[in-house]
């Protein structure tokens, strides 16, 4: 089936904080401000229903920053995945469990980005988005 492009339901989001609970700086970024999913009613993810694996902007931090940053669930772990810019291309992830592999993890977000694209509206919408993944 692969990645499907959705919009995220308040059950969806409840999947995605226990998903994450076990990392309490991603819980309290979900928090801040009002909220990530009460500040974004229309927010999108992309997901892979049959690996239990999704990815979505996550909430801005650093308002000023020009940074993206987005949240990436596979394999049980939630990696925070930072693209500096739509123009270079190059994401990278500040977190690994040691016994990640990551030509199978760039391989699966490449995937991902193809079907959410840089905001999540879509390939249609956005001419596509293509990403490698940076050592870091």
């Amino acid at each position: 089936m692969g990645y499907v492009l959705e919009k995220i339901s308040l059950q969806d989001q409840k999947k995605i904080f226990s998903d994450i609970s076990h990392d309490e700086r991603n819980v309290r970024n979900l928090q801040r401000r009002g909220g990530h999913f009460a500040n974004k009613p229309n927010l999108n993810w992309a997901i892979n229903r049959e690996d239990n694996s999704y990815l979505f902007l996550a909430p801005k931090v650093d308002i000023k920053s020009r940074r993206h940053d987005y949240y990436f669930f596979f394999k049980g772990f939630t990696y925070q995945v930072r693209l500096q810019s739509r123009i270079s291309e190059q994401v990278e992830v500040n977190r690994y469990p040691s016994d990640v592999d990551k030509t199978i993890l760039e391989s699966e977000l490449i995937r991902a980005f193809e079907v959410y694209g840089f905001w999540g509206r879509g390939p249609d919408l956005e001419n596509g988005l293509t990403v490698t993944l940076k050592e870091v």
